[in-house]
């Protein structure tokens, strides 16, 4: 069973922050990272993060990919791609910004 999640928020929102947490939290079920930044850390085109987790019931395999939307501007007609085949969406904001 494959699931495709895609975290969506402003840039330095928090989304690669998130993603960096759940690799820690599921160390053992990753295979695989694609992860590209700048210099000054912004991430560069987008993230991903692949788990293989079986599940109890039935031993089934449940492959789970995490991608992220590019925040900066530049990036904006991705989105809509990246967008297309995904099972759910997860809306990424950093509470602690001023506005």
């Amino acid at each position: 069973m494959n699931l495709r999640i895609l975290y969506h928020g402003l840039g330095m929102a928090g989304k690669t922050t998130n993603l960096e947490k759940l690799k820690e939290i599921y160390t053992n079920y990753v295979y695989d990272r694609i992860h590209q930044c700048t210099p000054e850390g912004r991430t560069v085109y987008l993230d991903m993060l692949s788990l293989n987790i079986k599940t109890k019931a039935g031993n089934t395999d449940l492959n789970v990919s995490l991608f992220t939307t590019p925040g900066q501007e530049r990036f904006r007609l991705l989105r809509r791609w990246l967008f297309g085949n995904v099972d759910g969406v997860a809306f990424v904001v950093d509470a602690t910004r001023s506005l």
